[in-house]
């Protein structure tokens, strides 16, 4: 069931993108491709994985997208390669630290991700929407798998038995046969055959 669920929540979200990429194109460019993406991944097998795994990615986009934005604010972009390579490292290394800092180790690649992807795919003056929408679209995509996750069902209704708990005792025989040993039989009288 999570297939069909991730494949509804996936295409929910491009669907939902749909307006605004026809009739916001001349102000902003949104693509569904994040909300897709992030939906993706935070569909899980269970509720509880899907909350978790939304909100690393959130807090992770958030972070990165954050110390992304505020690395360009500074005026920290250049055309210079190496000190954009050394910027870049730097704002990593700064990524990292605040997770570490702030206990969220599992947003910490995401962030990561995120300050790579704002400091080196974004130019120009839109960069700053850009960055925005992004953080945006990755919410739209965490909310959308939540409630794709709670709304269709999963694999075993409430009330429901778990087959693969019953298994064992469906098929007995699959039980591998233990042989007794001559100390354990004490009618046996030739114990070395």
């Amino acid at each position: 069931m999570r297939s069909v669920k991730t494949a509804v929540a996936v295409a929910a979200c491009y669907f939902i993108s749909i307006p605004f990429q026809v009739y916001a194109s001349d102000i902003m460019t949104v693509d569904a491709f994040t909300a897709c993406v992030t939906a993706a991944i935070c569909m899980q097998s269970s509720m509880e994985e899907s909350i978790r795994l939304g909100l690393y990615r959130l807090v992770g986009t958030l972070l990165g997208g954050a110390l992304g934005l505020l690395v360009l604010l500074v005026g920290a972009q250049t055309s210079l390669l190496p000190v954009t390579g050394l910027i870049l490292g730097v704002s990593i290394l700064l990524c990292i630290w605040l997770c570490n800092l702030f206990g969220i180790q599992a947003a910490c690649v995401v962030a990561c991700m995120t300050v790579c992807l704002v400091l080196l795919n974004y130019n120009g003056e839109d960069r700053y929407l850009h960055t925005l929408l992004r953080m945006v679209e990755t919410a739209v995509g965490v909310v959308v798998a939540l409630v794709v996750n709670r709304v269709l069902p999963s694999r075993h209704m409430p009330g429901q038995a778990d087959e693969a708990a019953e298994a064992p005792e469906a098929i007995p025989e699959a039980a591998p046969a233990v042989e007794e040993s001559p100390e354990e039989n004490p009618d046996d009288e030739n114990p070395n055959p």
